[in-house]
């Protein structure tokens, strides 16, 4: 835990506030999605179709992803592979900065499980692999290799 990482819990209620207002919707919380192997915990989930995840982020971060016009890249394989987990149609990347000016602080990215093709099949040739390392692994230890 450091600064950045409390500030942006104490600063995400705020954050989805803001885009309940702005989308006139209800953020509920993320839970968990369990496929077995694999999971994942969204910031939270809009109607039957969506979900948000929420950065709340400083000035020299906040800008870059403004000028942009899309999600931070740094996220991407988060933002995919929550898509992916959860089986939603689309996410909204939530960036919130609460030193803009107040007009600004709040940029969305919505990104559509439709558009990322290649890369869901790029996260299941991954977690093939994995699958794969992990049951070699397993047989190494247990003598059967």
């Amino acid at each position: 835990s450091n600064g950045h990482m409390e500030r942006g819990h104490e600063e995400e209620p705020v954050a989805r506030m803001l885009y309940e207002d702005m989308y006139f919707t209800t953020v509920d919380n993320g839970g968990f999605f369990d496929n077995g192997k694999t999971g994942c915990s969204p910031d939270g989930l809009v109607g039957n179709d969506g979900m948000v995840e929420i950065k709340s982020v400083i000035p020299t971060v906040h800008y870059p992803t403004v000028k942009r016009g899309s999600f931070d890249p740094k996220y991407k394989w988060q933002f995919f592979f929550n898509l992916r987990e959860s089986n939603r149609e689309w996410l909204d990347f939530v960036s919130y900065c609460s030193a803009y000016p107040e007009d600004n602080r709040l940029y969305v990215c919505r990104i559509e499980k439709r558009s990322i093709g290649k890369e869901l099949g790029m996260i299941e040739a991954r977690l093939s692999e994995f699958e794969g390392l992990i049951s070699n692994i397993s047989n190494d230890i247990k003598g059967n290799a």
